[in-house]
């Protein structure tokens, strides 16, 4: 994960050779695996696991005994969600049960959560606002909730207004606040959840 390698670069103020060096993950033999799998973590060709044969720690959870919070990140709903090509309805309900606070309540009325098929309590036209000017992992997941779920139900001008929304989210985002990344490498870095016909109503026609 991208964004991971930077902020355990900035946490820790080391170079990616220093960071190979030191967490390489060891292979079942207990050897250390080939170099500069940090590099290749950096520009997204692979992604550090977090398990492993068991009783052996992940690359993830050593680093995250050095640099307490690192751990978090990766392992946030978020990054699920982000994954994730097309969610069914059953997987949207299990996010919104796994959030916290108002969201949950806002979202998901809990005594219609086993019925087959559900809508959200307030959509993206309702929350929007908010979700924008919230700078959450949560909110960011949210938001991708409400795109899936207009794509399920077939409703267009929700899942336009949904991507849009995503896209005023990422200006107030904690990859804006903790990595200054500029808007326009968010926009390159989410192009896959925008489409090309967002990005080109923002101004971005490089995609």
């Amino acid at each position: 994960m991208v964004t991971w390698v930077k902020l355990v670069q900035q946490v820790s103020c080391a170079p990616l050779a220093d960071l190979d060096r030191f967490y390489a993950p060891a292979n079942p033999q207990g050897k250390r695996q080939r170099q500069c799998l940090w590099h290749k973590y950096q520009k997204g060709l692979v992604s550090p696991k977090d398990d492993g044969p068991t009783g052996q720690a992940s690359v993830i959870s050593v680093v995250e005994q050095d640099y307490p919070g690192t751990a978090a990140w990766y392992r946030h709903l978020f990054w699920s969600v982000l994954e994730r090509k097309a969610l069914t309805w059953p997987e949207i309900q299990q996010v919104y049960l796994q959030l916290k606070g108002q969201w949950r309540y806002r979202l998901i009325d809990e005594r219609h959560a086993r019925e087959e098929f559900w809508r959200s309590r307030e959509g993206i036209r309702e929350l929007g606002a908010e979700l924008i000017a919230s700078p959450t992992l949560e909110a960011g997941t949210v938001i991708l909730c409400l795109i899936a779920e207009a794509r399920l139900r077939l409703n267009r001008s929700d899942y336009l207004s949904g991507r849009e929304a995503f896209a005023c989210w990422l200006e107030q985002s904690p990859f804006r606040q903790k990595f200054a990344y500029s808007q326009g490498e968010l926009l390159h870095l989410f192009a896959d959840v925008l489409g090309r016909d967002v990005l080109r109503r923002l101004g971005d026609y490089r995609m």
